[in-house]
């Protein structure tokens, strides 16, 4: 599923065609339940004292209080390499409900890290994904202090009846890449990739498709990617697509610090649902 999945992708990058490429989305999206059984198989990656733990259970706070944490690698499909802090991801990762609490909401995730990772290298082969009635659904939930390199090669899908966030960082990332397919899509605001809260990304590369979608009402959105106030990106390039779309659709929204350098030999469009106005490819409203 995910091979056929990832050849969609690949050749709505070639052909650079937006119904073709936003086609493949929703087909995606609505074979996600299909893929990740009834079972829900979530991680949380932590470093806890200089030492990285694993979570899989339900928490009830933003400490992580209530798991499971172990120091072993808690699902033997996936790889990890303690010599060179990289975690590998091969499998599907889901959650359908709420499993975790962020300090300010009760939320439902993927996958989630946390802690000083600034050495710390994740690569998504496989299925992060969230759906479900939940308020606030993560793929990836990225609150570390800071980490090395996420690279996703696979699927990472947010799907909320509110706010739905392909990978959501609150904290600094040097390197994020994607050659895969991310999607976040809720019934108010979808975001592909949503950086915020005075974060810092080194490098945002992508190669394959970034998506948000929401609903067709006036106070919607969706963002491919976006840039809130207080966080900077250094250098985004793009080879494959970003996409917005909803009633206020963005490819991507840059409203943070700074961005120094931003490459784009691909496709960024901002698909307004409804209406008359509202697409943006691109929206700069950079803080001076």
């Amino acid at each position: 599923m995910i091979e056929k999945i990832m050849k969609a992708v690949k050749s709505g990058n070639k052909k650079r065609g937006r119904n073709i490429t936003v086609g493949a989305v929703v087909g995606m999206l609505l074979s996600c339940t299909a893929v990740m059984g009834a079972d829900d198989n979530y991680l949380w990656i932590k470093e806890d004292g200089g030492a990285i733990k694993f979570n899989t259970g339900v928490t009830t706070d933003v400490d992580g209080n209530g798991g499971n944490w172990s120091t072993d690698n808690t699902y033997t499909e996936n790889a990890w390499d303690a010599a060179t802090q990289t975690y590998t991801n091969n499998m599907t990762l889901s959650s359908s409900k709420n499993n975790g609490n962020n300090g300010y909401n009760d939320i439902s995730y993927g996958f989630r890290l946390s802690g000083d990772l600034s050495k710390f290298n994740f690569i998504n082969n496989g299925l992060i994904a969230t759906t479900g009635n939940t308020r606030y659904g993560y793929g990836i939930y990225n609150s570390a202090v800071s980490m090395e390199t996420l690279t996703n090669s696979g699927l990472v899908v947010g799907i909320s009846s509110s706010s739905g966030y392909g990978i959501n960082s609150t904290k600094s990332i040097e390197i994020l890449i994607n050659n895969g397919l991310v999607v976040g899509t809720g019934g108010f605001n979808g975001y592909g990739i949503y950086i915020d809260y005075g974060i810092s990304i080194g490098s945002l590369i992508n190669s394959g498709l970034i998506v948000g979608i929401a609903g067709d009402d006036r106070d919607e959105s969706g963002y491919g990617i976006y840039q809130g106030k207080n966080s900077t990106i250094k250098t985004l390039t793009n080879n494959g697509l970003i996409v917005g779309k909803s009633y206020q659709a963005y490819g991507i929204e840059i409203g943070g610090k700074s961005i120094e350098s931003l490459t784009n030999s691909g496709l960024i469009a901002g698909i307004r649902t409804s209406g008359y106005s509202g697409g943006y490819g691109f929206m700069l409203t950079m803080l001076m």
